[in-house]
């Protein structure tokens, strides 16, 4: 394709989905796209405004790995190799311990988001990409011609080939595609008891009784999570790493009432911690709480108790309030869950939270958006390699991107509330069960030989980097993991080349 005929791709919003799609546009597909992201707020430097922190497994970690990304190296990552769960009544006695959770212990991180949304902007940046700030968007309009333009509250109006919703929760370009999509769309997923015996049968009347909402607004469940980071914390509230590499460990004390409070490992000496609890609707009508009533809850756990011990590591059980009160910020949010079925409007695409707001307890709403961006940039690759050739309209483009995201997507975000499910332990029958479960998955093994386990996988990846091309050069398509391995962790989306994209037409 021409230079002077690159299409544009318009962006809206910088999120770390919106800021990987550019990136990966402007790295694999810049002969053929010209990515221009625009972005609600003024600008992005406070990176404090940007969210707190995010876990990113193996599926996620490998796309970052393919655009040259060392999280841990840049210092906003911190790689967990180790989870501990306890018990809130009793925190010493630890219910179950898993080690070296990978064969790769860099492959499952903390990773600070608006630290590695700077990063994605510098490379963005680097790469000579276009970024409007204090756009706010409105509407938009499709051409005949398959392009479409994007309105702004400022009454600017941008013309493209494309425009992708990237712009989270709270989805402006949602909104517009669901009202010109009016009567063509299928009802959202809000909750997977629904589809279920008996709970399908009570639906209706459910329906009745909650608040109505429309048919492009995300749900909200009745749980909430209040978020923490901490400042640099005395060694007596750390789990000491020992010999093994300096990895981190997350702790999940399990409670007698409904929810659970976590910390994960960051570097420096600090934490992140949550609160998970059932909580009734915010004073301002929306996701976040106000910082009353987040101090509120948070003083509702200063008397829970707290150890950062595991079986070989024996520390003091203190009150949570020595990890709260060690906060440089905190928020509390109300968790969403609602999967739409209908995210596009011809070359008006959605991706990420956009398209399918997730809760947190699994801890892959960052990495869906982040396949996402790998996987939207090949379907628009295929799209430019076929421009003169006759091909089936599902294997490219937008359509290409939806038969590949779909049915991944909504198994990742139905995944998401059962674990939501099991983690707060609504009912009483549903914590005895949750806490046999644990104990029957995590089971405690013996501690040498965990710890011989953890030794031999760090000397393999540290000795072996060639293994690490073995572990992530398999290329697969973007939704099916050939051969063995967990189908959520261990997909590996990677970059279509042309001579790939001819030889799949084959068959």
């Amino acid at each position: 394709m021409p230079e002077n005929k690159k299409q544009r791709v318009l962006i809206i919003g910088a999120g770390l989905t919106g800021l990987s799609l550019g990136v990966q546009l402007l790295t694999h597909a810049a002969a053929y796209y010209e990515p221009v992201i625009f972005e609600k707020s003024p600008s992005l430097e406070d990176t404090t405004k940007s969210g707190f922190v995010i876990n990113l497994s193996p599926n996620a970690i490998h796309i970052l790995r393919g655009l040259n990304f060392d999280l841990a190296r840049e210092g906003i990552g911190m790689p967990l190799n180790r989870t501990v769960l306890h018990h809130a009544s009793k925190p010493e006695t630890i219910i179950a311990e898993s080690g070296n959770l990978f064969p790769d212990p860099h492959t499952l991180q903390t990773v600070e988001r608006g630290p590695l949304q700077l990063l994605l902007l510098q490379r963005y940046s680097l790469l000579r990409g276009e970024i409007h700030y204090n756009r706010d968007f409105k509407s938009y309009k499709t051409l005949g011609d398959g392009s479409a333009e994007a309105m702004f509250a400022s009454g600017e109006v941008v013309s493209g080939e494309y425009i992708i919703g990237a712009d989270g929760v709270y989805s402006g370009v949602r909104k517009e595609v669901y009202g010109k999509l009016a009567g063509e769309v299928g009802r959202p997923s809000r909750c997977p008891f629904s589809t279920m015996l008996p709970f399908s049968l009570l639906t209706p009347i459910i329906a009745l009784l909650r608040p109505k909402r429309e048919v492009w607004e995300c749900s909200p469940t009745h749980w909430t999570a209040l978020y923490g980071i901490t400042k640099q914390l005395p060694a007596q509230l750390l789990t000491a790493h020992g010999d093994d590499g300096g990895l981190g460990t997350m702790h999940w004390f399990l409670r007698d009432v409904p929810g659970a409070y976590t910390t994960y490992s960051l570097q420096r000496g600090r934490l992140f911690w949550i609160c998970y609890q059932p909580s009734p609707t915010s004073s301002t009508g929306r996701g976040k709480y106000s910082e009353k009533e987040a101090l509120e809850t948070m003083k509702s756990y200063d008397n829970c108790l707290y150890t950062a011990s595991t079986e070989n590591c024996r520390l003091p059980t203190v009150n949570f309030s020595e990890i709260t009160s060690r906060s440089e910020r905190f928020m509390k949010v109300r968790i969403n869950h609602t999967f739409f079925r209908n995210i596009s409007d011809g070359n008006v695409l959605l991706i990420g939270d956009a398209a399918h707001p997730m809760n947190t307890f699994h801890g892959q709403g960052a990495a869906m958006g982040i396949e996402e961006s790998l996987v939207l940039c090949n379907a628009l690759l295929r799209n430019a390699w076929a421009e003169d050739v006759d091909v089936n309209p599902d294997l490219v483009g937008t359509r290409y991107f939806q038969n590949q995201r779909m049915e991944r997507s909504e198994k990742v975000t139905d995944l998401g509330f059962w674990f939501g499910v099991a983690v707060m332990g609504d009912m009483w029958i549903l914590r005895k069960i949750r806490d046999w479960l644990i104990r029957k998955v995590l089971k405690k093994e013996d501690h040498q030989e965990r710890t011989g386990r953890a030794k031999a996988g760090i000397k393999k990846v540290l000795q072996r980097e060639d293994e690490r091309e073995d572990i992530d050069g398999e290329k697969v398509e973007n939704t099916k993991k050939k051969g063995g391995g967990h189908w959520l962790f261990d997909l590996k989306v990677d970059v279509h080349t042309e001579d790939e994209f001819w030889e799949s037409l084959k068959g």
